[in-house]
């Protein structure tokens, strides 16, 4: 085999495992959701995918080659409320170590609020959705949700990217450090609202006839101290 036929067939091996979805399911468990007020996300190195789906159960299911390794799932309930609960029990990801927690949110569940929080990992959404409040933290991994709705949204990175799209919100705040910041607003927040990061590039997008810029909206503070910042009416 010469050179120029080996350097073909590595690449498309890399390629195929690098575009491949082999899940290696290892932990499957489904949650009735009539009843369940909240839903709280403790990641440190894993990936997270949230998917919306038909039915009334939330199915979560953990893709690892290491199942001694994987967060463990938990139902808090007490009198007063109940929490679905995923949380990391393994600080630091050791060599070769993967994993993914698959969380299937069923269309007509409304948790009253969603907390995540990740150090390293990805946060990948179709839809993200809650009555009163959205708070999503990651450190170094990228943000990326299709679609956002819940009263008030707080998200945050310091050097991940941040991509929200379809954001409908009454009041949000979001603040990045080096890392970017994309919003796609359904409409103007019902109160003032903040987008920031310090070295970053903040872009926002809105409908022509739904700024959030115009003088009967709230205010709707963008600001950088060494990126750029670009609006954009579509």
């Amino acid at each position: 085999m010469n050179k120029k036929i080996f350097a073909i067939v590595i690449t498309l091996f890399l390629a195929s495992a690098l575009f491949s979805d082999s899940k290696n399911i290892v932990y499957n468990e489904s949650f009735a959701f009539e009843g369940l007020d909240s839903i709280d996300i403790t990641l440190s190195y894993e990936n997270l995918k949230i998917s919306q789906i038909y039915g009334d159960e939330i199915v979560i299911e953990i893709g690892s080659n290491n199942i001694k390794k994987i967060p463990e799932v938990l139902l808090v309930q007490d009198e007063l409320s109940s929490s679905l609960k995923i949380a990391t029990k393994t600080k630091r990801a050791t060599l070769g170590n993967d994993c993914t927690v698959y969380l299937y949110i069923p269309q007509d569940f409304l948790a009253q609020e969603i907390h995540i929080s990740l150090v390293s990992g990805n946060l990948l959404a179709d839809i993200l959705k809650a009555q009163n409040a959205l708070y999503i933290k990651n450190t170094s991994g990228r943000i990326d949700i299709a679609a956002v709705s819940t009263d008030f949204l707080n998200a945050g990175c310091v050097s991940g990217n941040i991509t929200l799209q379809k954001v409908s919100a009454g009041y949000l705040d979001i603040k990045n450090t080096s890392g970017n910041i994309f919003v796609e607003l359904e409409k103007p927040t019902e109160a003032s609202s903040k987008i920031s990061t310090i070295s970053g590039k903040i872009q926002v997008y809105y409908k022509k006839n739904e700024s959030p810029f115009s003088d009967d909206s709230p205010d709707f503070i963008v600001s950088t101290v060494s990126g750029k910042i670009e609006s954009v009416a579509y």
